[in-house]
């Protein structure tokens, strides 16, 4: 139940400044821009309406519900404090903050190192403005030709010197004109009339509207809940939250300490791209949850943030460290890179099997055969390379990528980095990727890391892309755009030169009369082949094959060498003993006479059998995926139709079975302990077990892929 109450703007900027109305911890910091303040103060002395403010009210002597701040005077942040009783009735503000806090800022301190001021001789709309000093300040404005003389003001000054007197604004008025020496009467009355309309606004009229919302001291649980869900409903007006700034509300919520965790530990992190929402994030990754909503926090989500924030900070120090050390900390320096493979870094590291003093140390060896951390740079290194996190590669990174490589991560907990089962999801999903590094793939990779290695892992930013050989002067040799705007005719260079010196000329031109020494210094930044004639526009072909090998070479030295298969196996394959059988084996049978289904199939009868294998392969075809029969094949392999080189699971003659968890389980998007719940029954099926195998199976691949 909410009691509404008007009050006068002066009241209120007091209660204010006595700490009689707060900030509750789940009130983000100030938002507002000083034109919406000044827009506010315009509002105000029209008579506009500006909507009320929602408040909780907490009675003396009572624990409150929150932790609370006080307002910030000239932009500073407080921190909330948690009392164990309340020594008066105190306010907290859940919706309105933005609105008061300009209030309190304009008639009593400012923003930015600026104070508000007031032109007293606006006409129509109140011009107010925040300034470091009045010479600031425009003293005229051009209207219909005609210069305008304007009047600043400071408000705080104003505001208090009312407040002195009583509110006596007739006084004040002439005070004004005396001292500022005005002598037009037309002016005069300006001056009496906006200071008259000032002091209405400020200290005659109840113009702002508060409710006060009453709250069940004996459940502070649920009204906790209950006010972060107003708290969140009430965003849906007025100055937008986002989904991240709604989470922080309802997280500082539960434990006002994370206040401090957010506002304090984190910025520092801002280099490598992780501020608040980012962390907020990786703390439901953490928990191995990718589906978080703000309604479904709760405060097991703050425990473990509280209980583990040391952890997070060291972990994130520990990501920061290992991506100078690997080499990509400029590129993730430079901003608007994506984050999500550096979740999953710190996913891993936070899981290490290793104490918080240790963790610091875990790749301090990084340069002297730390298989971890090869993994780790091998797979950042491809992930970014074939720009896995970027649109238009088959899926939709922050939904399911980040879904299907936390299934997976998961199941790695202080273990060594998965790098290849991670690697294996874009191939199994099926992405745009490969691992191969190649001139054929080079048209697939992401330009911006694809330079940054090239240009020896430097920033790039700041610098143009430009055609070595000119765009215009292919287009006009009908050279096909694919080739003209392929990695392999780019280069990065200054504005300057690109739009000037360089600007459309022919490579063996530009490049003429250059001395020696720079002319070296070029070649071997950018990778420009040596020999001469491929720097003509004729031969333009065999200067692209020269600088892609020139590109792969470099990239290749770049990247750590890794598995190059796609299938990750967890076991080996079935050993499947040759039966002996009645007729020729498959490798004997002529070409006209090879059946490998139906061979296989009777070698089954012959052990037993049949019945149950061919009832596993009917399954396997039921839910969409393809058998693999194959002459000297002694065992089916059981594939996706979509990609029939990657093996899900094979099974013998005899039953005996292998099962590749992680790909089932990445193809699925089911967790992995799911897979081997269902179909894991050890190296070998017994003939009764099959059934129930069976329903396991078409239970788990319910799912129509």
């Amino acid at each position: 139940m909410a009691e509404w109450e008007a009050l006068k703007i002066h009241d209120v900027v007091q209660d204010i400044s006595n700490n009689m109305i707060v900030l509750p911890v789940i009130q983000r910091s100030l938002v507002w821009d000083e034109e919406k303040m000044e827009l506010l103060f315009d509002s105000l002395l029209k008579g506009n309406s500006f909507g009320g403010i929602m408040s909780l009210e907490e009675e003396k002597g009572a624990q409150p519900l929150f932790a609370f701040r006080q307002f910030s005077k000239e932009g500073e942040l407080h921190d909330s404090d948690l009392p164990s009783v309340l020594d008066h009735s105190t306010t907290l503000i859940i919706d309105g903050q933005q609105r008061l806090q300009a209030f309190y800022m304009g008639l009593k301190g400012g923003v930015n190192g600026k104070n508000l001021y007031l032109n007293l001789f606006s006409q129509g709309d109140y011009d107010f403005e925040f300034a470091s000093q009045i010479k600031d300040l425009a003293i005229t404005r051009k209207e219909d030709n005609a210069e305008i003389p304007m009047l600043w003001y400071l408000i705080p000054s104003l505001y208090t010197h009312l407040n002195k007197v009583g509110n006596d604004d007739y006084r004040v008025s002439s005070e004004i004109i005396k001292i500022r020496n005005i002598q037009n009467e037309a002016l005069k009355e300006l001056v009496y009339s906006n200071v008259r309309r000032f002091e209405r606004a400020i200290f005659g009229l109840k113009s702002l509207g508060i409710s006060k919302v009453s709250i069940d001291q004996t459940n502070p649980d649920g009204e906790r809940r209950r006010m972060v869900e107003l708290f969140r409903r009430l965003n849906d007006g007025g100055t937008h939250l986002s989904a991240f700034d709604l989470a922080a509300s309802a997280l500082k919520g539960f434990d006002y300490r994370l206040e401090g965790f957010l506002r304090h530990d984190i910025p520092q992190f801002a280099d490598i791209g992780f501020g608040q929402d980012e962390v907020i994030k990786l703390i439901f990754l953490l928990q191995d949850n990718h589906t978080k909503e703000v309604t479904d926090i709760k405060k097991e989500d703050a425990d473990f943030t509280i209980q583990n924030a040391p952890r997070i900070v060291k972990s994130l120090e520990v990501l920061r460290q290992l991506l100078k050390d690997s080499g990509v900390y400029e590129y993730y320096n430079g901003g608007g890179h994506s984050v999500i493979p550096l979740y999953f870094i710190a996913y891993h590291i936070f899981y290490k099997d290793e104490t918080l003093d240790r963790l610091s140390t875990v790749y301090s060896n990084y340069d002297a055969n730390n298989h971890d951390f090869t993994k780790i740079k091998r797979w950042l290194y491809m992930s970014l390379l074939n720009g896995v996190f970027s649109r238009g590669k088959g899926w939709i990174p922050y939904i399911t990528g980040v879904r299907k490589i936390l299934n997976t991560i998961s199941q790695y907990k202080g273990s060594l980095f998965p790098a290849d089962e991670l690697l294996s999801i874009y191939e199994f999903h099926p992405l745009i990727f490969n691992r191969e590094i190649s001139e054929s793939n080079l048209p697939n990779w992401d330009t911006t890391f694809a330079f940054y290695l090239i240009y020896n892992r430097h920033s790039t930013i700041g610098r143009d892309i430009d055609h070595i050989q000119p765009k215009s002067l292919l287009q006009q040799a009908n050279i096909s755009a694919q080739k003209i705007h392929s990695l392999s005719n780019y280069q990065l260079l200054d504005e300057g030169t690109n739009r000037g010196d360089k600007r459309a000329k022919e490579l063996n031109k530009w490049l003429a009369n250059w001395e020696e020494a720079e002319l070296n210094q070029y070649l071997e930044r950018h990778l420009i082949p040596r020999d001469s004639n491929l720097w003509l526009l004729d031969n333009f072909d065999a200067f692209l094959f020269e600088r892609s090998k020139m590109i792969v070479e470099k990239i290749q030295q770049a990247i750590p060498a890794g598995s190059k298969a796609a299938h990750i196996t967890q076991s080996t394959p079935p050993q499947v003993e040759k039966p002996t059988v009645n007729g020729p084996g498959a490798a004997q049978l002529t070409k006209s006479q090879r059946d490998p289904e139906k061979w296989l199939s009777e070698v089954a009868d012959q052990n037993g059998c049949g019945q149950e294998f061919n009832q596993i392969v009917q399954a396997a075809r039921s839910v969409g995926l393809y058998a693999r029969f194959q002459n000297n094949w002694w065992v089916v392999k059981f594939t996706p139709k979509n990609n029939r080189g990657l093996g899900l699971f094979e099974v013998g003659a005899d039953l005996k079975i292998w099962i590749d968890t992680a790909a089932i389980a990445n193809y699925l998007d089911s967790p992995i302990d799911e897979v081997k719940k269902a179909l894991d029954y050890g190296e070998q099926i017994a003939t009764k077990d099959v059934p129930q195998w069976i329903e396991n199976f078409q239970e788990l691949f319910s799912i129509e892929k």
